[in-house]
């Protein structure tokens, strides 16, 4: 009967993830959008394009990520944090190959 029991637990336990990821999934989705509109009203905002870009970064989309960098590099280039952001995007793609 315990056997059954933990079984159970565990069976739950693996819904309940796999709901999370699907939350995170659409957030993600929702919060991109967002900010794709945000940056379509306003095309210059180089802190929207940054948010946007570490949020492609935080779910390891590098070439949503290198799009966004190299144009703020493009509206800054007298910024070396963004130069350094941009360098960073191309270090990882080099190190993980072609992006999908």
């Amino acid at each position: 009967m315990r056997i059954l029991v933990l079984i159970v637990c565990l069976l739950f336990g693996a819904c309940v993830e796999e709901e999370k990821k699907e939350v995170v999934a659409t957030d993600f989705r929702s919060s991109i959008s967002l900010l794709s509109k945000k940056i379509l009203e306003n095309p210059n905002d180089v802190s929207l394009l940054k948010e946007r870009s570490d949020l492609f970064l935080s779910q390891g989309k590098l070439e949503g990520a290198l799009i966004d960098s190299e144009f703020i590099y493009e509206l800054d280039s007298n910024n070396y944090q963004s130069l350094s952001n941009l360098s960073n995007i191309y270090f990882q793609l080099g190190e993980n190959g072609k992006p999908d």
